[in-house]
């Protein structure tokens, strides 16, 4: 209710701001847009029904004229192996925020906004999951927009936190997370 979500969606160009701009490496959200460079992983799965796993990855591929990862490989990595072909209504909620986390980053986009991309998964999944994306920024940097609920997974996955107020949505604080990376998962609950 303080806005996180609209924020995600102006920041790639699917709502208008009221106020003030938004600005992605001095440029409108909408240039990167239109070159195709953002990924979005929104919390309710945005598959399409009539397609199957694999297909709905590669949909993505296929508008953005890029192809970052190998579809069947990233489906792997999400833990669909055996679930390929599969279509929306043949795979559990959890499968399916899957496959639409794989369909958002299949073409390897320099801006990467996820919106409780983990919350339909269960704790062992979301923890692997986790450790999926804090190992492919390593190798891959880019700039992440993560939206969550779990400070655990903030920490994690994060340089900065920004905390929001409730209604009306303020920023209340900027924390930085000054930590190496690698974060093993004992960091969690680590002092330091």
């Amino acid at each position: 209710g303080c806005g996180k979500t609209t924020l995600l969606r102006c920041v790639a160009d699917l709502e208008r701001v009221t106020g003030g701009e938004i600005l992605i490496g001095g440029e409108p959200p909408r240039r990167m847009r239109k070159a195709r460079k953002l990924g979005l992983i929104s919390q309710r799965p945005a598959v399409l029904p009539w397609k199957r796993a694999i297909d709905d990855v590669r949909f993505t591929q296929k508008v953005t004229g890029r192809e970052g990862f190998s579809a069947a490989d990233i489906l792997a990595d999400f833990g669909l192996s055996g679930h390929e072909r599969k279509r929306p209504h043949e795979l559990s909620g959890g499968m399916l925020q899957r496959v639409n986390s794989a369909s958002a980053i299949a073409h390897d986009p320099e801006l990467l906004m996820m919106d409780e991309p983990f919350s339909a998964l269960d704790e062992m999944k979301r923890e692997e999951m986790g450790d999926w994306f804090a190992n492919e920024l390593r190798k891959r940097p880019r700039t992440v927009l993560f939206v969550t609920h779990h400070i655990d997974e903030a920490v994690m996955l994060s340089d900065r936190i920004v905390v929001m107020s409730p209604s009306p949505g303020r920023i209340h604080e900027i924390v930085s997370v000054d930590a190496p990376r690698p974060r093993p998962r004992e960091f969690r609950s680590s002092d330091g």
